[in-house]
């Protein structure tokens, strides 16, 4: 590491050389050097996530906005916005709504999020 460069090293071969960011708590991230399934990641931005969302209902809006404002980077949150999605492809919107507004009322933002089989008349 320089004042301006960092050099990673592995078994005596350069890896990777990366401009240094300098400031406090500045994270950079090459795509390159990241698993295929973490660059699938990066395809998405808050605005498509927030668009999509909008198809299903405000209460999901409203924990996926959450799930992404609970993180420190943005990005953090998208693996478990792509999950509510998955989930909104197999149930309809009345059950994802429910569900969404019954995690924003206990703050289960950071938890896994899971739709309950119907029992007596109940959508969760």
């Amino acid at each position: 590491m320089t004042s301006s460069m960092v050099e990673i090293i592995f078994k005596g071969k350069r890896v990777a050389l990366h401009r240094r960011a300098l400031g406090k708590y500045i994270y950079v991230t090459e795509p390159s050097h990241l698993p295929k399934s973490h660059r699938e990641y990066l395809e998405w931005t808050p605005e498509r996530i927030a668009k999509w969302v909008g198809t299903v209902g405000l209460n999901t809006a409203a924990l996926v906005t959450e799930i992404m404002n609970s993180k420190t980077h943005v990005e953090q949150g998208y693996r478990a916005c792509l999950g509510v999605m998955r989930l909104a492809k197999s149930y309809p919107a009345e059950r994802m709504e429910n569900a969404a507004r019954r995690a924003l009322s206990c703050n289960a933002v950071s938890t896994h999020i899971k739709i309950l089989p119907k029992q007596g008349g109940s959508l969760f």
